[in-house]
């Protein structure tokens, strides 16, 4: 999250451009600002022209790897991060900076050692994310711009994984790229069920789908989980969209089917009442 200056006390260096601050109510920030950390420290920090960003709520596990990511790739998931709030148009977890800092550093220096290996859901990734992995792809190019460093086309789907994790209101749980990449495939062959069910081309760029695989994403995490399904609060507009729209009823039932083959747990009415209304706004986007 990004913050209104205020005065602030530098109390600890992570290194020379990004410090720990407390504010006049204590609470901590991570501040970005040139020079930052050459200072003795603790000293208040009052001049407003040397910050470049301010975040609240950073996982404070992160900020040990953050002493060892260069400046400049540092400044590239900046800019990455600010690219991808304003192309996804919506707040980014405060994390993704410091995680896709991290990340790209190491794939940084995979580079330099010339180690390469293919991310094998890499495909599914940029067809089930399209606006995401746009992002990333411009994002390769202001790592270069900020590194000389021109990353091989395969971080397009890790840098891709790092923004949807960013989205996720879980995006603090490390285990939720691993369950967002392992859901990619899945994704794709629920949005085939829906094509030949619906007899739909489904526009993967749309915001509908952006929407309804967020949905599809949520519910697979929780069949694969121990949570406990939905309860329903609404039976009467269950049976009321079934009965006004048969074909979504048909093709979420089918959806429902192969979820439940998959992870061997059935979806609540409730869910199936929310993936219905998801694919009637598929459908209308479709015959537009």
């Amino acid at each position: 999250m990004y913050l209104e200056f205020r005065i602030m006390r530098i109390f600890k260096k992570i290194n020379n451009n990004v410090a720990l601050a407390r504010d006049e109510q204590g609470r901590e920030s991570v501040v970005f600002a040139t020079g930052v950390g050459f200072p003795p420290i603790p000293y208040e920090l009052t001049d407003e022209s040397t910050i470049q960003r301010v975040f609240r709520d950073v996982d404070q596990g992160l900020l040990r790897a953050v002493s060892s990511i260069l400046d400049d790739v540092l400044a590239a998931a900046l800019d990455i991060g600010d690219l991808a709030s304003a192309a996804l148009r919506c707040d980014l977890n405060s994390n993704l900076v410091f995680t896709l800092g991290d990340h790209l550093q190491f794939a940084v220096e995979r580079a330099k050692d010339g180690i390469a290996f293919d991310n094998p859901l890499a495909l599914e990734v940029e067809y089930v994310y399209p606006r995401e992995s746009e992002v990333a792809r411009r994002g390769l190019d202001i790592m270069w711009r900020h590194t000389g460093i021109r990353l091989p086309d395969h971080e397009l789907s890790s840098i891709a994984l790092h923004l949807v994790n960013a989205e996720s209101a879980d995006a603090h749980d490390p285990e939720n790229i691993a369950l967002i990449m392992k859901s990619a495939a899945v994704i794709e062959q629920v949005t085939a069920i829906v094509e030949r069910e619906m007899d739909i081309n489904v526009d993967r760029s749309s915001w509908g789908y952006a929407r309804f695989i967020t949905h599809i994403r949520y519910l697979i995490k929780r069949l694969s989980s121990d949570q406990d399904p939905i309860a329903s609060q609404n039976a009467g507009l269950f049976a009321h969209v079934s009965e006004s729209f048969p074909e979504a009823y048909r093709c979420a039932l089918r959806v429902s089917e192969f979820l439940c083959s998959h992870y061997g747990r059935a979806s609540s009415d409730e869910e199936t009442l929310y993936l219905m209304m998801y694919l009637n706004r598929l459908r209308s986007d479709a015959t537009r």
